[in-house]
């Protein structure tokens, strides 16, 4: 797949089928902590993982939320998700990208026993570099961002659109198609972006949840539901965008 972090063009043709939609976040347990991805940094951490197949076959293939953990599980959970095919993996933003370079460098300067397994994997979805020693890489399945997608696929009504509820809602208008398929999905990301949960980036995983249910309207069973159903969405929405690309003239893409 032709792509760079730092150029807007991508090659849609070379992509990969199935194409391997992924969402993550992480939540930093320790307020003192700075985000420097060091592999022990105790964390809370989500994805979710959508397929989309060749025929139009979607599928929604894992998701996990694990709330006390660390970097190098977050990474050997994603490995273990998108080696089970070698398509194309497409992210939500740049920033995935930025995390797992990060990653691959601490990888790299530590000695944990499937060290240079891990570092392959990370190389592989990525692009990046290390400054001792000096080494840039640009994987063969380095991820592709949906947001630079549609900017760079679809007219300019997308190009000042950077949420996912945004850019539904504008296809949504689009597309009668979609719109009859998927309607409902619009409603669901407002709503899930109104409570906060499209990124929380606390001290505390469960602080950050109390502050946006009272314990009597919702427990923490539910809260953790909702969590896993709002990055669920997200996946399927990047699907979504994708679909509406597939749509477009030739001409355009």
């Amino acid at each position: 797949m032709s792509y760079t972090p730092d150029s807007t063009l991508l090659d849609r043709e070379s992509l990969v089928f199935p194409l391997n939609f992924v969402y993550f976040k992480v939540w930093l347990q320790n307020s003192s902590d700075t985000n420097n991805y060091n592999l022990k940094t105790n964390i809370g951490f989500q994805y979710s993982h959508h397929l989309y197949h060749q025929n139009g076959t979607i599928q929604h293939a894992n998701q996990t939320l694990v709330k006390n953990s660390n970097y190098l599980n977050f990474f050997r959970a994603l490995q273990k998700a998108l080696e089970s095919n070698q398509g194309s993996v497409i992210m939500h933003s740049l920033k995935e990208n930025k995390m797992i370079s990060a990653i691959v460098n601490q990888i790299y300067e530590s000695n944990i026993e499937d060290r240079a397994d891990l570092f392959v994997f990370g190389q592989k979805i990525s692009i990046g570099q290390m400054t001792s020693p000096a080494i840039k890489w640009s994987g063969n399945r380095a991820m592709a961002d949906i947001i630079s997608m549609i900017n760079q696929y679809g007219d300019k009504g997308f190009k000042a659109l950077d949420t996912l509820s945004q850019i539904i809602a504008l296809i949504l208008k689009k597309s009668e198609k979609l719109k009859k398929q998927y309607a409902a999905l619009s409603t669901q990301l407002n709503l899930y972006d109104s409570k906060g949960l499209a990124a929380p980036n606390t001290s505390s995983f469960m602080s950050d949840i109390s502050s946006l249910y009272t314990i009597e309207s919702l427990s923490q069973k539910e809260v953790l539901k909702q969590l896993l159903s709002s990055i669920k969405l997200r996946t399927l929405s990047m699907v979504i965008i994708y679909k509406y690309l597939e749509t477009l003239d030739h001409e355009c893409i």
